[in-house]
Order: C-alpha cells, then sequence, then structure tokens
C-alpha cells in the first residue's frame, strides 16, 4: 500500500468513525465537556465528508472521471528536477507498484550498486523510459533480462532515464558513461525526440516543449505528491487562483493535427545520434543502434499517448515512429555502427506491452534476446 492511499484511507476511517462516535455521544445528551468536544468533532467530520464528497462529484463534472480511478504516479518518488536535464533518478529510491519494485542504486539508477569496473565486457544500456523499463519490476527490464543472456562474463549497466532524448543522452554518454568505462554502449534512442514535432516552442537553443512535458510526466510539481483527495485539490485550485500557491507547468494544447514529420526535429535527432555515436568511439568503445518497437495499437487508438504527443495525430504514431527508426539506421549505416534490425522485422503485438508505448515483462525479454546476439558478436 503506497503512501496516497494511506492517506485515503486514513482520512475516510476517521471522518466516518469521528462520525459513528459523535453520533453515539451526541444521542446520550451527556453534557460533560468530553461530549461537547465530541459533538464539535462530529460537526466537523461531517463537514470535512460533505465538503469530500461534493468536491469529489465537482471534479467528476469537470473532468470526466473519477479522482480516485486514476492511477498515482510514481516518478515524483523515483525522480528530481536537474537545473540542465531537467529530471534525474533519485539515489536509493524505491517505489512499490502492486507486486513491482522498482529501486534506484546509490547513482541514482535503474537496479543494483554498479560494481567496479574488472575484467568482464562492460555493456552500458543509454536511453529514455523504454530502456529504464517503467512499470515492470527490476528483474523484469530488458537490461537484466540482457544479463541473464550474456552471462557472468559480461555486466549490464542501465543508464536509461525516462523523457530523455538525445539532447540528455549526450551529457549521460559524455559525463556519465564515460567514466564507467564502458567496451559497448547501446543506444535504444528515438521516442522521445518526436514528441515535441510542430511545437512552436521547440528551438535549437530551448526546447520548452519538451521542459513542459517532461516536467508534467515526471511527476515533478508538487501537486503530484498531493494524496487524491478531492477537497484537497478543491482547496489548492482556490489558492492558485487566488495566486496563493504555485500552478504546475501548462500542460500543451492537445490539437493532434500534424500526420508528417517535423524535418527540422528529425535533422537535430541525426546530428545529435552521430554525436553520440562519434562520442562512443572516441572513448574506446563499440556503439549499437537499437530502433523502437513502436506501440499498443489498440491504446493509441484510444489517444492515451496525446498528452505526450500533443501534436501528433495518434493514429500515424506508428508510422512516425518508423521514421525515425529509419533515421537511426541511416546514422549506423553512415558511421558504420551495428543495427539491431530484428526489432523492425518482428512484429510487436499488443500483449507484449504494459502500457501503450512501452514492453512488459515478456517484450523486455524478447528485445534482451535480439539485442543479445549483437553484444556477443563484439
Amino acid at each position: 500500500m503506497n503512501f496516497d492511499t494511506i492517506v485515503i484511507t486514513l482520512f475516510y476511517s476517521f471522518t466516518i468513525g469521528a462520525i459513528g462516535v459523535g453520533a453515539w455521544m451526541y444521542r446520550t445528551r451527556a453534557s460533560s465537556p468530553l461530549s461537547r468536544v465530541t459533538r464539535s468533532g462530529l460537526y466537523l467530520s461531517i463537514g470535512l465528508l460533505t465538503w469530500e464528497l461534493c468536491s469529489l462529484l465537482a471534479l467528476r463534472i469537470t473532468t470526466g472521471g473519477w479522482l480516485y480511478a486514476e492511477s498515482p504516479n510514481p516518478n515524483g518518488w523515483l525522480f528530481e528536477e536537474s537545473p540542465h536535464l531537467v529530471a534525474l533518478p533519485k539515489p536509493h529510491a524505491s517505489y512499490k507498484i502492486k507486486d513491482r519494485k522498482i529501486t534506484h542504486n546509490s547513482l541514482g539508477f535503474r537496479g543494483e550498486e554498479f560494481p567496479p569496473k574488472s575484467a568482464k565486457k562492460r555493456v552500458i544500456a543509454v536511453g529514455g523510459s523504454t530502456t529504464y523499463s517503467v512499470q515492470v519490476s527490476d528483474s523484469e527490464t530488458w537490461p537484466r533480462h540482457l544479463q541473464e543472456i550474456l552471462g557472468n562474463d559480461y555486466e549490464v549497466l542501465n543508464l536509461g532515464v525516462p523523457g530523455h532524448s538525445t539532447a540528455e543522452h549526450l551529457y549521460m554518454v559524455g559525463v556519465v558513461a564515460s567514466r564507467l568505462q564502458p567496451d559497448v554502449v547501446i543506444l535504444h534512442i528515438g521516442l522521445n525526440d518526436m514528441h515535441c514535432m510542430h511545437d512552436p516552442n521547440n528551438s535549437p537553443v530551448e526546447n520548452r516543449c519538451h521542459s513542459d512535458l517532461l516536467n508534467n510526466y515526471m511527476g515533478l510539481c508538487y501537486l503530484n505528491k498531493v494524496p487524491r483527495l478531492a477537497g484537497l485539490r478543491s482547496l489548492l485550485a482556490i489558492l492558485q487562483n487566488l495566486a496563493l500557491v504555485p500552478r504546475c507547468r501548462p500542460q500543451a494544447n492537445l490539437d493532434g493535427t500534424h500526420t508528417e514529420v517535423d524535418t527540422d526535429v528529425a535533422e537535430s535527432f541525426t546530428r545529435q545520434s552521430l554525436a553520440l555515436v562519434s562520442m562512443i568511439k572516441g572513448m574506446g568503445a563499440k556503439p549499437l543502434l537499437v530502433p523502437q518497437v513502436g506501440f499498443d495499437s489498440a491504446r493509441i487508438s484510444k489517444n492515451e499517448l496525446a498528452p505526450w504527443t500533443p501534436h501528433l495525430n495518434q493514429s500515424r504514431l506508428p508510422e512516425l515512429m518508423r521514421s525515425f527508426n529509419a533515421l537511426t539506421k541511416d546514422v549506423a549505416t553512415t558511421t558504420g555502427t551495428d543495427y539491431v534490425s530484428e526489432v523492425d522485422q518482428f512484429s510487436w503485438r499488443d500483449d507484449l506491452f504494459i502500457d501503450p508505448s512501452h514492453l512488459g515483462p515478456d517484450g523486455n525479454k524478447i528485445l534482451a534476446t535480439m539485442i543479445s546476439s549483437h553484444v556477443l558478436s563484439k
């Protein structure tokens, strides 16, 4: 049971229990000081519960869904703001979602502590949430599956950070991965570069769309840690309207009209991918490019990814992703870098996904198997 659920349970247990006790005390018509305090508690509890239920109904009318049906965003407990990278994983953080355990090591990266460099061949995985492997346990990520397939002569380190694009990967490779002395660096890239296509705030200097989307997705706003109590959310909304508490960054407008690749974004992705490959070779390691697997077609048909790709027509996402995978393959061809073409050739069924764009345990195992043969050949 997470913190959010505990608070909600305690609220309803306290208010309903207080109403029950207060009602019993009221019936006794006792005039003792304790009875008067109890009656005051009764009125307060009734007021709190009434405010909560009215707020819950109001949110249902305005948003179209029940607040308690929302899934808590664990990212606010697992990640923190970074002045240059928007978000970074918190060291020693952990979060449990049902039977799935997500943990970070002392450096903030997924899974166990990174061992000192040894005679083992060191493989480092760099990417976004599809490398981090969101919503699955530590033992179900594809880097962990890859470690099991490769065996004891290899060690696989997961540097994936949800939301990171090639702009952030340049830092992760140049500053972090270079210090870890890799022999092979896997680049699983593309998804997070395409989500801000056709956004007017996208510029070569600062991509505000990416920063705003990532700030919300990573749960970095303080509201993410506010328990799902409708009365509390309503109170905060009133205080925001009075400018007494800050607002979160605004969500992007969901126009969803664009069906074609944004050439500026595509060119930026290609340039940054070329730079990544050059940096990896410059540190004496071998790069390996891995395309994205795509999407759960049933879920994107319901526009579940619209907040993450606000300017793109959802039905075109698979084709747009294939375009970015083609760019990744072109980079591999240009630089003489190995490319895991099996990913493009495989039919990624909807049941292999755990959400619209991330693989579940079985899908991660398949992806790790595809990657393993390329690593073993190096």
